[in-house]
């Protein structure tokens, strides 16, 4: 890490999946960090019933069989820029 006075640097990277959910992924100073948003195409595939939800990728221990471990959720709402801001503090909070 380069220690400087600049600020971190907040990029949202999206894709569709083959679902049709769009993904937005954080990554600050070009690196990819555990948050996600996700927007379904369908209601039925939505957070809490919100439009959009912000995750956290591989929150849970490994799986006992497969060694996977599965997302968290950190909030979900009909806005984006609230998830978007919490995703960004979050990720400066973590070491």
């Amino acid at each position: 890490m380069i220690n400087s006075n600049n600020a971190p640097k907040c990029e949202w990277r999206s894709h569709v999946m083959v679902c049709g959910t769009k993904r937005q992924r954080l990554f600050v100073d070009g690196v990819e960090t555990i948050y996600f948003i996700d927007t379904p195409a369908v209601a039925a595939h939505r957070t809490y019933g919100d439009r959009h939800g912000l995750w956290g990728a591989g929150m849970s221990e490994p799986h006992w069989l497969s060694g996977n471990r599965i997302a968290a959720c950190f909030g979900s709402g009909n806005k984006i820029a609230p998830l978007k801001h919490r995703a960004e503090q979050m990720a400066f909070d973590t070491p």
